[in-house]
């Protein structure tokens, strides 16, 4: 096993420990994943009660930088997006991204889905305990973040408040 799987294995562990769903797919397991894959089911973050779902990974780029890997988060908040809705949510994102300091919200290319997406480079110099940290730290802050705001997200979905309504609130408090 590799220390990217190991890394997965462990925080699939952690999130077990926790009560949280979590099942590591290998790409050794299926052949048609290109990767190793975390996904975590997040059934206590909704303030609505849905269910939204992360997906962890190391991506496999090859950019000649050494010590270097990259961690790809994907939180899907909602793949049942109506045409209204998503470009309710679009307007509201394609705001509100301007000021996420990582990452970003995003709707599919179709408009049904709802995510938010981060990558960003970690250090990997070998050492599994370092990368391992290094993971947690990023999940920690993707699921704090998706946490505060994917609730806002569901709000404007539902109609609870408006796009416009959302931005003032975000802007002053």
């Amino acid at each position: 096993m590799s220390q990217y799987t190991n890394v997965l294995k462990r925080m699939a562990d952690l999130f077990t420990e926790e009560s949280i769903p979590a099942i590591l797919k290998t790409k050794e397991q299926e052949k048609d994943l290109p990767m190793d894959l975390l996904s975590v089911l997040l059934d206590d973050y909704s303030e609505k009660g849905n269910e939204w779902l992360a997906e962890f990974c190391f991506l496999p780029l090859q950019n000649g930088a050494e010590e270097t890997a990259y961690l790809s988060v994907a939180i899907t908040i909602t793949e049942e997006l109506t045409p209204v809705e998503s470009d309710m949510v679009a307007f509201f994102i394609s705001r509100f991204n301007h000021y996420v300091p990582f990452g970003a919200f995003s709707v599919s290319e179709d408009g049904t889905t709802l995510a938010y997406k981060l990558c960003t480079p970690v250090f990997d110099r070998g050492n599994e305990d370092e990368l391992f940290d290094s993971f947690n730290l990023v999940a920690g802050h993707a699921l704090d973040f998706v946490d505060n705001f994917g609730s806002l997200l569901e709000s404007i979905i539902d109609g609870d408040v408006t796009p416009e309504e959302a931005l003032i609130g975000f802007f002053h408090g």
